[in-house]
C-alpha cells in the first residue's frame, strides 16, 4: 500500500538522480513528514475497510519541504551517496524511538522514567523497579529493593566509565551500586534532588553487555542513570519534540541495533538545525570494524552493503559549533524499489484449516530438506504458498488453542491454568468469520478442543470426535472432510480439521515405518508407544534402550506421513471438484515434541525450538505469491486476522495478530518481525531473524538457531550486539504483552508511531511483579504441565472428567 510519503520518497530518489547529486539546487535532505493513515490509493489495493484495521506501518517521508527555516540545503556529495533508483522505508528511526539508546558527553543515559526503559530491564516484574512514577513533577522510577538493568556500551565507552545516578530522597538515605557483580560505591543521599557520582573499579565496565545493581537503604526515586566519564546535565531535554522529530543535541547521540540483512539497504536519514552542525553516522556490525559517514545538518544516506547480513549498533549523532542540537525530523533503514502495495485480486471462496497435533517444523520438507519424513501432500501445499517461520504461543494444547481462537496472547485467555475455559468474551475464528457468509465447520480430535472447553460457540457445525464420536484418526477425519466437500460443493465454506496423529499414542503406520526403521526390532515398541507408556518414561518406572528411543522416533514420523497421505485425498477431492485454485489453505500445529534432545520426551516442558516451532503454511496465490520469506517470522494469533482479511470482514478490535498479506505481499517485509511464545507464563522465547532469545528457568540465553539449530551453544555473553538486538524487542513485548496489538503497535522489533504516542500518553502501562499468569515464579527448572505430567500431554488430560457425549 502506498502512501504520500512513500510517492514522497521515491520522488526524492528520482530527484536525486536527475541532479547527478551535482546540482547545487537540489536539497536532499529537505524533506517533510507525511501524515500517518493516509488514504490508500483507489483501484484494487487496499481500501478502507477491507483489509487490516490499520494498514501497513507509516513511512518515511521525502519531498522537498517548502520554508524549511534556516535548515541549510546538504552540501552536493557530502555525506549523501546516490540511490540506484527508487527505495523504499522498511524500518523508520522516528517510529522506533523507544529502541533508540541515549548518548551524552561520549556514555550513555538511561531515562528511567520514560517508556524506554523498559528495554533495559528483561523483565516483566521490571527486575525491582516501580516504573511510570512521578516525583516532583518529573518522570521516575522508584526504588525500595534491590533493582537491576542491563545496559550496552559501545567500544571505548567502558574507558573510564563512572556511574552517575538523578536521585531524589525523602529523608537521607543511602545508595550502592554493584556493576557487573562488583562493589561499585556507596553514595550518601541527602533529601532533595542531586546526583550521585559512584566511582567504578578500573575494568568493572565492558564493552558490551553490563549489569547495574542499585541497593537502596531506603526509597529512592531515580530520574536517569548514566555511564561515562561526565555526567549529563541535571534535566535531561526530551528525545520527542512532539512533533515527529527526535532531538539530538551536539555532542549526544542516539543508537539503535539493528538488523541489515537484506542486499542493498541503505540508511537514509533527514536532519534540521539553526546554524552550522553536521551529522555523523557510524555503523558498528557484530563483527567487524565501524563505518563511518558525516552530513551536512540536512541528512546523509549511507550505502551499508559492506555490513550485508549482519546485525550492527547504527548510532547518528549531532557536531558542530554555532547550534545546539540537531533535529532529526525522518530516518529510516530502506530496501531498493518502490513501496509494495496490497492487491485483492481475487478473494477465496473456501477455507480449508489443518491443525495438526504436535507436529515439529522440522519434520516437513519446506523447513528442513534433510528430513526423512515424506509428506509430498503438505510440500506441494507449501510450494504453493508462504511457509513462514512460525512459533505456536504455547507448548501445549490448552494455550495454544486458546491462542489459536482467539488471537491473543497466553497472558490474557490463560487457558493453561488448570480448569480454565475459554472466555467467550473474546472473538473467536467462527465470531469473527460470521459475517463473512461462509458456511462453519470445525471437526477435531483434540480433546481440549470441546464445547466444554468453550471452543464450540459460533461454528455452523462443530464435533469433538474425541467426546462425540466418529472416529479420530486422520483417515477417519478426513473421510468426513470429503463427505462435507461433497455435499457443500461450491457453496462458500471454512472447514476446520484438527487430527492427533502426531500426539502420543504413536502408533506406527505403513509402509513408512519400515522405512524409517528397517532394522528388525523386538521390543515393547514394536507397533505403538502408548500415553501410559510414555509417562512411565519420563517417570523413571519404566526403562528404555536406545534401540527403543530409534524405534519411537520412528513410531511418530509415520505417524506424520500417514496424517499427510490423508490430508492428499482432501486435497484429490478439492482438485476434482473444481474447488483447489478456490481454496486458501492453512496449516498449522498447536506444539511440536522433544525426543531426547534435551533430555526431555513429549511437551510441555520448555520453550525450545522442537517444541515452539512449528509449520506455519499459508497457500493460496492470489493473495500469497509462492516462495520463502527471509526474516519475517509469524505467530499462531495472526491466521485469524489473516482469514478475515482474505474474506474481507474486519478484524476483530480485540485480536493482538495482524494480517500475514501485507506481509506476503512486500507491504510489511523487508525487516525481521519477531515470533513468540510462552511456557506457562514462566518462561518465554522470541526468534528474530535468526537469533533466538529464550528465558527459562531465571536464566536468559541466545542461540543462532540457523547455524545451530540444536541450540547447544549460548551466545548470551558472546555477541553483545546480536543479544541487544533480539532482548530491545523482547523486553517490550514482555512488559506490554497483554495490550499489544500489532494492528496499532507494529511488532515489538519494528513498531510503528503508535506504540511510542500510547506509551508517552500513558494509554499504555506495563505489568505489574505477578502480573503473569503464574505470577512472577521465573525461577527454577522449567516445569511439567500444570495438573499433568510433561511428555504425557493430553493425551491422559483430555479424557479426564469429559463432558457428556453428545450424538453427532
Amino acid at each position: 500500500m502506498k502512501t504520500p510519503k512513500d510517492v514522497a520518497f521515491v520522488y526524492l530518489v528520482a530527484l536525486l538522480i536527475a541532479a547527478g547529486c551535482n546540482n547545487s539546487k537540489a536539497d536532499p535532505g529537505r524533506w517533510t513528514t507525511a501524515p500517518t493513515g493516509a488514504a490508500p490509493p483507489a483501484g484494487k489495493a487496499l481500501a478502507a475497510g477491507k483489509g487490516p484495521a490499520a494498514g501497513p506501518a507509516p513511512v518515511v517521508g521525502a519531498a522537498p519541504a517548502a520554508g524549511a527555516g534556516a535548515a541549510a540545503a546538504l552540501a552536493p556529495g557530502a555525506g549523501w551517496d546516490a540511490a540506484k533508483g527508487p527505495e523504499h522505508p522498511v524500518f523508520r528511526l522516528t517510529d522506533n524511538r523507544l529502541l533508540a539508546h541515549v548518548q551524552r558527553k561520549g556514555g550513555l543515559v538511561v531515562p528511567a522514567g520514560e517508556p524506554g526503559f523498559g528495554k533495559y530491564t528483561l523483565s516483566r516484574a521490571a527486575a525491582g523497579w516501580q516504573t511510570g512514577a512521578v516525583e516532583d513533577g518529573k518522570k521516575v522510577a522508584v526504588v525500595t529493593r534491590p533493582a537491576r538493568l542491563e545496559v550496552p556500551l559501545a567500544v571505548g565507552q567502558q574507558e573510564g566509565a563512572r556511574l552517575f545516578v538523578r536521585a531524589s530522597a525523602r529523608a537521607p538515605a543511602r545508595l550502592r551500586a554493584k556493576v557487573n557483580g562488583q562493589e561499585a560505591g556507596l553514595a550518601q543521599l541527602s533529601p532533595g534532588w542531586q546526583t550521585a557520582a559512584l566511582d567504578v573499579p578500573a575494568g568493572a565496565f565492558t564493552a558490551g553487555e553490563n549489569t547495574i545493581e542499585l541497593v537502596p537503604g531506603s526509597r529512592i526515586a531515580i530520574q536517569w542513570i548514566a555511564v561515562g566519564k561526565e555526567a549529563p546535565e541535571d534535566d535531561l531535554p526530551p528525545v520527542h519534540d512532539g512533533k515527529g522529530g527526535l532531538v539530538i543535541p551536539v555532542g549526544g547521540a542516539l543508537a539503535w541495533y539493528v538488523s541489515i540483512t537484506r542486499p542493498g539497504m541503505a540508511l537514509a536519514a533527514q536532519a534540521a538545525a539553526q546554524g552550522t552542525c553536521s551529522v555523523h553516522v557510524r555503523v558498528t556490525p557484530g563483527a567487524g570494524g565501524p563505518i563511518d559517514r558525516t552530513g551536512g545538518h540536512g541528512g546523509v544516506r549511507l550505502d551499508l552493503s559492506s555490513v550485508k547480513g549482519q546485525i550492527a549498533r547504527l548510532e547518528i549523532a549531532a557536531e558542530g559549533q554555532g547550534c545546539q542540537s540537531v533535529t532529526l525530523t525522518d530516518g529510516a533503514l530502506t530496501l531498493p524499489g518502490p513501496m509494495p502495495q496490497v492487491m485483492y485480486e481475487k478473494r477465496p471462496k473456501h477455507i480449508f484449516f489443518w491443525l495438526a497435533d504436535s507436529f515439529r517444523a522440522d519434520k516437513l520438507p519446506p523447513y528442513n530438506p534433510k528430513t526423512r519424513v515424506e509428506m509430498p501432500n503438505l510440500t506441494e501445499i507449501a510450494k504453493r504458498g508462504i511457509p513462514f517461520w512460525g512459533y505456536s504461543q504455547g507448548n501445549e494444547s490448552r494455550s495454544s488453542h486458546g491462542s489459536l481462537w482467539t488471537s491473543t496472547y497466553v497472558i490474557n485467555h490463560r487457558m493453561f491454568v488448570e480448569g480454565m475455559h475459554l472466555k467467550q468474551t473474546l472473538t473467536s475464528i467462527p465470531k469473527a468469520l460470521k459475517p463473512s457468509g461462509l458456511y462453519l465447520a470445525c471437526m477435531t480430535s483434540n480433546g481440549y478442543v470441546s464445547r466444554h472447553w468453550g471452543f464450540g460457540e459460533h461454528w455452523n457445525r462443530f464435533s469433538s470426535n474425541i467426546h462425540d464420536g466418529g472416529g479420530i484418526m486422520a483417515n477417519d477425519l478426513a473421510r468426513h472432510a470429503i463427505e462435507f466437500i461433497d455435499k457443500q460443493g461450491d457453496r462458500p465454506w471454512l472447514y476446520y480439521m484438527g487430527t492427533i496423529e502426531g500426539h502420543v499414542s504413536w502408533r506406527g503406520r505403513q509402509p513408512w515405518l519400515d522405512k524409517y526403521d528397517p532394522t528388525p526390532y523386538k521390543g515393547p515398541f514394536e507397533k505403538w508407544c502408548s500415553g501410559q507408556a510414555l509417562e512411565a518414561i519420563i517417570g523413571g518406572r519404566m526403562k528404555i534402550t536406545d534401540r527403543d528411543k530409534v524405534r519411537i522416533r520412528a513410531l511418530y514420523d509415520s505417524a506424520l506421513s500417514f496424517g499427510d497421505h490423508h490430508f492428499g485425498t482432501i486435497v484429490a477431492k478439492l482438485k476434482e471438484k473444481g474447488l483447489y485454485e478456490d481454496t486458501l489453505f492453512i496449516i498449522n500445529a498447536d506444539h511440536g515434541d522433544e525426543f531426547w534432545e534435551k533430555g526431555r520426551v513429549g511437551h510441555g516442558g520448555s520453550v525450545r525450538q522442537t517444541m515452539v516451532q512449528v509449520p506455519l503454511i499459508v497457500s493460496y496465490p492470489p493473495l500469497f505469491p509462492a516462495g520463502r520469506l527471509e526474516d519475517e517470522n509469524a505467530d499462531s494469533i495472526d491466521l485469524l486476522p489473516t482469514m478475515a482479511d482474505a474474506l474481507g470482514v474486519p478484524i476483530p478490535g480485540d485480536a493482538q495478530g495482524e494480517s500475514l498479506i501485507p506481509v506476503a505481499q512486500g507491504a510489511l517485509a523487508g525487516y525481521p518481525r519477531p515470533s513468540f511464545t510462552s511456557q506457562y507464563e514462566i518462561a518465554w522465547a522470541m526468534r528474530l531473524g535468526r537469533y533466538k532469545l529464550m528465558i527459562a528457568g531465571g536464566k536468559a540465553s541466545l542461540f543462532d538457531v540457523v547455524a545451530d539449530p540444536g541450540e547447544d551453544s549460548d551466545l548470551w555473553t558472546s555477541r553483545p550486539v546480536e543479544r541487544r538486538h533480539v532482548a530491545d524487542a523482547m523486553a517490550f513485548l514482555l512488559l506490554y504483552q497483554s495490550k499489544w496489538r500489532k494492528t496499532r503497535h507494529g511488532v515489538a522489533s519494528n513498531q510503528r508511531a503508535e506504540f511510542a504516542q500510547d506509551l508517552e500518553s500513558g494509554a499504555l502501562q506495563p505489568l505489574r511483579p505477578g502480573a503473569g499468569a503464574a505470577g512472577a515464579k521465573a525461577e527454577g527448572a522449567e516445569p511439567a504441565p500444570p495438573g499433568a505430567k510433561a511428555g504425557a500431554g493430553k493425551a491422559k488430560a483430555a479424557k479426564a472428567k469429559p463432558p457428556k457425549k453428545r450424538k453427532r
